[in-house]
């Protein structure tokens, strides 16, 4: 979709808006669910745009696409949503670990590549609390 359409869209919906505002259709509380309706339908469009964009380049066998090979502990934390001090224990990593991919498993309507990711995230985080240990 062009950057024209888009704004085309958007102008509409607003003046859709105002003409319900104007002819009293729409009370003003109405105005804010329906907003808030329309950013989280807008948000759920962008990540499904971008999980089918990451889903292609990784099926396409993108090397820039595949997960890195080793994380740096900061980034596994990151992507599994830990703290970085103190290091967590075990059953922390698995639960954040378990949470993330329920909500990005592949057969879920997620990205293999973001599995991918949580899963490199998850050995990278358990085997630098076994060295610690």
């Amino acid at each position: 979709m062009s950057r024209a359409t888009k704004w085309l869209i958007i102008a509409f919906i607003a003046g859709i808006i105002l003409l319900l505002l104007r002819a009293g259709a729409l009370a003003p509380a109405g105005l804010m669910s329906l907003v808030l309706f329309v950013g989280a339908l807008t948000e759920q469009i962008i990540r499904i745009r971008m999980l089918q964009r990451a889903n292609k380049a990784f099926d396409a066998g993108n090397n820039a696409a595949s997960p890195k090979k080793s994380l740096s502990l900061k980034d596994a934390l990151d992507i599994l949503g830990l703290p970085e001090s103190p290091l967590p224990d075990v059953q922390a990593v698995k639960q954040a670990y378990r949470k993330q991919m329920k909500r990005n498993h592949p057969d879920q309507g997620g990205s293999k590549y973001i599995a991918s990711q949580l899963n490199a995230a998850k050995d990278t985080v358990l085997t630098e609390i076994t060295k610690k240990s």
